[in-house]
């Protein structure tokens, strides 16, 4: 019997022209799931807690009390900083997340 893994639920949340080129390249990724969540949004919060997504990708624009309980809340999701970080090691760090998860 074979047990198939769904791939984690990745959210980007912001609207920064980073966050869009990065969804873009997750989109067009064979067997990811992708939302993205504007923060100006209302409904954000909820949204992102409703979701229970797997990776949460943000950057400077992201209201860091909402990080900060998520990251407290939700041991599980893996939180992932764009800010100054270089598009290929943020790959590399999503990556390693997938890969933790398919393992789970």
């Amino acid at each position: 019997m074979t047990t198939h893994h769904r791939p984690p639920l990745i959210l980007i949340y912001g609207n920064s022209p980073r966050l869009i080129d990065l969804e873009r390249t997750l989109r067009a990724t064979p067997n990811l799931r992708v939302i993205q969540i504007d923060p100006d949004d209302p409904s954000a919060a909820d949204q992102v807690a409703v979701l229970r997504a797997g990776v949460l990708i943000y950057d400077d624009g992201a209201d860091l009390a909402l990080i900060q309980a998520l990251s407290t809340l939700h041991l599980e999701m893996v939180l992932m900083d764009l800010g100054g970080a270089d598009g290929r090691q943020v790959m590399t760090n999503l990556g390693q997340a997938i890969h933790l998860f398919s393992d789970a």
